[in-house]
């Protein structure tokens, strides 16, 4: 009878923290993210309980199982899949999570995912918040400083941009700007639409129109010297297109661009060192090019470090860039142990990090 009571009086506290791990876990979608989050701080001390009752089977299996309902609780509420398609380009899914704002409060947000890599993200609180570009495409990143160093001419571009993601870099766009968007998935175009999910579209966009379909086909069709600016955003998942890659796909992007326009590259990538490919185009092709590689200075909510090319045909179609003295903006290095990519000839392992 001792002996039972004994156990009894062991398991009591790991217990009644089981029965809290399993409401955080069952209920957090009806607890305050302050309540939640204050819990991640209780983890700790749990796991270095678990050391003290390594003695006691019953009690560490109990504690065992408190410190996975309270992970399991907390990562649902931090970040809770709301929609999900599959599309013959694989899994999207947009994801709501919470992050902490400057004044320390919890706040939700967006994510765009395509498998596990992130197409982007959107904040929700305040329409300031909500119209303004985040992640790879943020103002103080690559893709704000151009924007800003291009701020006085830019009034009645043509811009071009392919992959659409969240649909965040359309908060650029100025009024009297005309944009076309290549998308090559109608699954993304219809989930960056969607008000529900992402609201950049929405609010943004001006004079937008969305072609979909291969980029490469899609800009083909185009007049040429149509646009003062291409962006290219179709390389960060782990499955890359490689004939938007080639040296083929860089003569149809300038033909397609004005004699003094700018084509742009983000080549942030998990596994692969794109601009390896790049700087042999730009040397074959004799461009005026400038990479960044861009880490943020100050610790943001959702400005990322994030990898982008800009090339020219001219170096003085850069210089406004240079001259802002905006980021930290670097000629392309040369590299002599790559083999030119080619509509005939592309090797992925040739450039794996």
């Amino acid at each position: 009878g001792l002996h039972s009571q004994k156990i009894t009086t062991q398991a009591a506290f790991p217990l009644a923290l089981l029965v809290i791990g399993l409401s955080v876990y069952f209920l957090n979608d009806h607890l305050s993210e302050t309540l939640v989050y204050s819990t991640t701080n209780a983890l700790i001390l749990l796991a270095g309980l678990s050391y003290s009752f390594r003695s006691r089977p019953v009690s560490l299996a109990l504690l065992s199982g408190v410190i996975l309902f309270f992970t399991l609780g907390i990562q649902a509420l931090i970040s809770n899949i709301i929609y999900q398609e599959r599309s013959f380009f694989g899994v999207f899914s947009v994801r709501e999570a919470v992050l902490i704002d400057d004044k320390g409060h919890p706040e939700k947000y967006h994510e765009l995912y395509h498998g596990t890599t992130k197409h982007g993200a959107q904040r929700l609180a305040t329409l300031q918040l909500a119209t303004t570009p985040l992640t790879y495409y943020s103002r103080p990143g690559p893709m704000g400083q151009l924007f800003q160093a291009y701020e006085n001419q830019d009034k009645n571009w043509v811009v071009g941009s392919v992959g659409l993601g969240a649909g965040a870099l359309i908060c650029y766009s100025k009024p009297q700007q005309y944009w076309t968007q290549y998308e090559i998935d109608p699954v993304i175009v219809k989930i960056a639409k969607d008000p529900q999910y992402f609201t950049y579209i929405e609010h943004c966009a001006k004079n937008l129109k969305f072609k979909i379909g291969d980029a490469r086909l899609s800009l083909r069709n185009e007049p040429n010297k149509k646009f003062d600016l291409l962006i290219m955003d179709a390389f960060s998942s782990d499955s890359v297109p490689t004939h938007l890659l080639t040296r083929e796909a860089i003569q149809l992007y300038f033909a397609k661009l004005k004699p003094n326009g700018i084509l742009a590259f983000h080549i942030t990538n998990r596994h692969l060192v794109l601009k390896k490919v790049i700087s042999d185009h730009v040397q074959h092709f004799k461009l005026s090019a400038l990479i960044e590689e861009f880490k943020p200075k100050t610790k943001q909510p959702l400005v990322v470090a994030t990898d982008w090319v800009i090339m020219a045909k001219k170096a003085e179609t850069l210089a406004p860039l240079l001259k802002s003295h905006l980021g930290n903006w670097q000629k392309m290095p040369l590299y002599f142990d790559i083999k030119p990519w080619t509509d005939d000839f592309t090797n992925i392992i040739g450039i794996w990090k």
